[in-house]
């Protein structure tokens, strides 16, 4: 009954049309977005979400694209406290516009290039769930060439649901440790997970 109330109170907020896609190409060419790996580090009822995604320019023109990131929103997922955007290409901060239901910035990549997005984001999760869309991989018409999901709860805590089959579990000596591996993947839903205390 609770997850069936957290997916009701979010399916006004991911339901809506906002994609991690691109708004507009400043350039001709519109790049691809092969590849996320996802750490989510709950704490009580703080998620910290570290992302690395990689997209790839094949075109011999430059591509420059912005990005709309978003967010589900409601009661229970308060907007994030902070964010944080950085090139791991070239090392350096991106800056971003902050929007009602996520944050936007620009991608650039030079020809027959890659480039790898680092976002980071605080999220305060009131009911101990947490959400994260996935959904928007479709309006890239294109499934990502492999994913990986990775939920790290405190021992004193416990997973007590996942929306995604879990590949492997490990205990480290402050976290249980769950990993999903995902290849060819085209979500045809959003990820959901809650946790709570050990009973």
């Amino acid at each position: 009954m609770r997850a069936r109330i957290f997916r009701e109170r979010l399916s006004i907020t991911i339901s809506m049309p906002i994609i991690f896609a691109f708004w507009g190409n400043l350039l001709a060419q519109t790049p691809i977005f092969s590849s996320e790996t996802i750490t989510f580090e709950v704490s009580d009822t703080l998620c910290v979400v570290s992302a690395r995604y990689s997209f790839q320019n094949r075109s011999e023109m430059r591509s420059k694209s912005r990005l709309f990131y978003p967010v589900p929103i409601s009661d229970d997922l308060p907007f994030p406290n902070r964010f944080q955007v950085q090139s791991l290409k070239s090392s350096s901060t991106i800056p971003f516009l902050i929007h009602k239901e996520g944050i936007s910035f620009l991608l650039e990549i030079d020809p027959f290039s890659e480039e790898q997005i680092y976002v980071k984001y605080w999220q305060v999760a009131k009911g101990q769930q947490f959400a994260y869309i996935l959904k928007s991989t479709q309006h890239w018409s294109r499934a990502l060439d492999w994913a990986v999901y990775e939920i790290r709860i405190p021992n004193s805590l416990e997973l007590k649901s996942c929306s995604l089959d879990i590949d492997s579990t490990r205990v480290d000596s402050n976290y249980f440790i769950y990993r999903i591996t995902k290849q060819n993947f085209m979500p045809e839903k959003d990820f959901e997970f809650m946790w709570g205390n050990q009973k």
